[in-house]
């Protein structure tokens, strides 16, 4: 199910991930951000000045997180998958309407696909499943930010969505892996 026939190369960019503290609890945090990609550039473009695209990717994101504080066991999976729009600092109400129905429209996409498929059982396979509702067709993965795999030397590595699946859920468990040696020592 596609949201808009102008919503064609958007793409989900992973920026790697990221520690954060609240009230004196360490978290890690995974972000999705939603973007257009740029072919002639050979980048994602964020700022999408379109009125027909601004209320659905301005801030759109989905995000996962775990508990990583030292003595605590660290979460096997990432928890607390979500889609939202985060840090708009001006919104009207027509762009609010649009964002709200964007967020239902993707809500029983996923459980549609959940129903049909079974549930997502990692973060990126939840990506996924928000993926094949909004018609994303690639994950982007960004090399100055992530521990990848392999050895290229370009900055953003375009996957397919199996293939961005597989590489989100690779991040999460070398980070997993590092925190629980470092906690030991």
């Amino acid at each position: 199910m596609k949201m808009h026939k102008g919503m064609k190369d958007l793409v989900f960019v992973i920026n790697g991930a990221e520690d954060f503290s609240i009230a004196g609890y360490s978290y890690y945090k995974m972000t999705a951000h939603l973007a257009r990609w740029n072919s002639l550039l050979d980048k994602p473009v964020y700022d999408l000045h379109s009125l027909e695209l601004e209320a659905f990717t301005n801030g759109f994101q989905v995000r996962a997180q775990a508990d990583c504080d030292r003595g605590k066991e660290i979460s096997e999976q990432l928890y607390g998958w979500h889609c939202e729009y985060h840090d708009i600092h001006a919104v009207e109400l027509d762009q609010i309407n649009r964002m709200q129905f964007i967020l239902q429209t993707i809500e029983r996409g996923v459980k549609k696909i959940a129903d049909e498929r079974g549930r997502a059982r990692s973060f990126g396979q939840f990506v996924g499943h928000v993926s094949a509702v909004l018609g994303v067709k690639s994950i982007v993965v960004n090399r100055n930010a992530s521990t990848l795999r392999d050895n290229r030397s370009e900055q953003y590595r375009v996957c397919t969505i199996g293939d961005g699946i597989d590489q989100i859920d690779y991040e999460y468990a070398k980070w997993r892996k590092n925190k629980i040696d470092q906690n030991a020592a």
